[in-house]
């Protein structure tokens, strides 16, 4: 279980900074979140309702992906085309192809 543990904290820490936020907001939410009724909830869930929290209170702006974009050196791909596959284009007609 402690490796399973270290794993969230870990993919939290890159969250946070990926939402340019800092551990120790992520952790000052957790402990906010878990004064209230949720003291029966576990860490891992506090610590995602943290982060989903803070994610929707700063919305990241469009094309800002900051280390989002260059987590573990690769890049982000482009959304809608898959590598070796043709890109699907609409006709006059409205047909796709």
């Amino acid at each position: 279980m402690a490796a399973r543990d270290h794993e969230l904290l870990h993919a939290a820490k890159r969250i946070a900074a990926a939402l340019g936020r800092t551990p120790d907001e992520v952790m000052r939410r957790v402990v906010e979140l878990g004064r209230g009724d949720r003291v029966d909830w576990s860490s891992s869930e506090l610590l995602l309702c943290a982060l989903a929290q803070l994610a929707a209170e700063r919305p990241i702006p469009s094309g800002a992906g900051g280390r989002a974009a260059t987590i573990e050196n690769i890049e982000a791909p482009s959304l809608g085309v898959t590598p070796g596959r043709p890109v699907s284009t609409e006709t006059e007609e409205g047909d796709i192809t």
